[in-house]
C-alpha cells in the first residue's frame, strides 16, 4: 500500500511470531509466507535461535504420566507373557 517500512516491519514480526520455538517447532506455513514477504521486500532473514531442549521446563504432572505409562506397558507385557 505504499509503505514499505511498515510492511517490512510487519513481516519481520510476521516471521518472528512464526519461528516460535525455533525449528523444527515453528508455524510452518506463516514462516514460509513470512520469509517470501521479507525476500520480496529485499529484507535478510533474520537468524533466530533454533529450538533447544535444555530450555524445556518440565511439568508437575510429566513424571507421573511416565510412571502410568510405564506401569501400563508393564501390565501388558505381563498379560501377553501369560497368552
Amino acid at each position: 500500500m505504499g509503505d514499505e517500512e511498515e510492511a517490512k516491519k510487519h513481516a519481520l514480526a510476521a516471521y518472528k511470531g512464526a519461528w516460535a520455538d525455533g525449528e523444527p517447532h515453528v508455524f510452518r506455513y506463516g514462516l514460509d509466507k513470512a520469509r517470501a514477504l521479507l525476500a520480496k521486500l529485499g529484507e535478510p532473514i533474520p537468524d533466530l535461535p533454533h529450538y533447544d531442549p535444555a530450555r524445556e521446563v518440565k511439568l508437575p504432572w510429566e513424571d507421573k504420566v511416565a510412571a502410568a505409562i510405564e506401569e501400563l506397558r508393564a501390565k501388558n507385557a505381563a498379560k501377553k507373557k501369560q497368552s
